[in-house]
């Protein structure tokens, strides 16, 4: 298994636990509040700007077990952020990370083959922050809900948007990887 898969399969396994213990995806900050306290990390959310942010968005303050992150308006963007920070909690090892500068629900986690995006993606710590992303978005809303929504319930890319509250329906790849899977019939999970 590579890396982007063990995320993304760590990160499935607590949204499932998270789930068995009575948390409600379809309320993401809650639901990411929820795993924080699992972990015994405070969660504090500032507005945008303040300094202890230190320039970024979110930021995971290890020594003292909390998570600060910008109120950006949204809950499922709140949660984004939140989730992105467990997400350097739960593989950042035991450094300090540096602030959380962007995030983006809908970046890929696989190499880019576009020469504009390989030199954004050069470093390792963006490459980290990409894991930190797929994290996030696979806690939030896994594969298998994905497919359950998509494929079971019916729902397009704008309602799952809607039921999750968040602010545009583009980062939710999971439905086209649905789409996929669902083309090659007989329920096979391929990517």
């Amino acid at each position: 298994m590579d890396r982007i898969e063990a995320i993304r399969a760590r990160a499935a396994a607590l949204h499932d636990l998270r789930v068995s213990k009575g948390g409600n995806p379809t309320t993401p900050y809650d639901f990411v509040l929820g795993e924080a306290g699992a972990r015994d990390l405070e969660v504090r959310k500032l507005p945008a700007g303040h300094p202890q942010l230190k320039g970024g968005k979110a930021l995971l303050q290890r020594a003292s077990g909390t998570i600060l992150h910008e109120d950006t308006g949204n809950t499922f963007l709140d949660a984004f952020l939140v989730a992105h920070e467990i997400g350097h909690h739960e593989f950042g090892g035991e450094v300090d990370i540096p602030p959380t500068m962007e995030i983006d629900p809908a970046r890929s986690a696989d190499p880019s083959s576009v020469g504009g995006d390989r030199v954004v993606d050069y470093s390792n710590r963006a490459r980290e922050e990409v894991h930190m992303d797929l994290f996030a978005r696979e806690f939030l809303f896994p594969r298998a809900l994905a497919w359950s929504w998509h494929v079971e319930d019916g729902l397009s890319a704008d309602d799952i948007a809607k039921k999750l509250g968040a602010p545009y329906a583009r980062g939710f790849r999971q439905p086209s990887f649905v789409e996929r899977t669902r083309r090659c019939g007989d329920g096979i999970v391929v990517q």
